[in-house]
């Protein structure tokens, strides 16, 4: 992959994500929806979580709910942020 083009810095580390595991790890236990299949997992939610903890946002657009794993999630870890959820299909919640 010789096209990798890096445009500014991250603003932290592996060490940083790593401390932050076993926090997240707690939380995520408390999910309402055990098997998500085809929705939000813990990859994603970690990234998720971490960077926005990070970047404490104000406001935070959630392309696709499905079955709204991803958005309780983002409910109960950012509750001081606005939340726009966005889905073609809002029955499956």
């Amino acid at each position: 992959m010789s096209n990798v083009i890096a445009i500014g810095e991250v603003p932290w580390s592996r060490q940083d994500m790593l401390e932050k595991l076993e926090e997240f790890a707690s939380f995520y236990e408390k999910r309402p929806i055990k098997d998500n299949k085809w929705g939000t997992k813990s990859l994603h939610m970690f990234l998720s979580w971490f960077a926005l903890k990070k970047l404490n946002p104000k406001a935070i657009v959630e392309s696709g709910v499905y079955l709204g794993q991803g958005t309780w999630f983002l409910e109960k870890a950012f509750s001081d942020a606005e939340l726009y959820c966005i889905d073609i299909d809002l029955q499956q919640i």
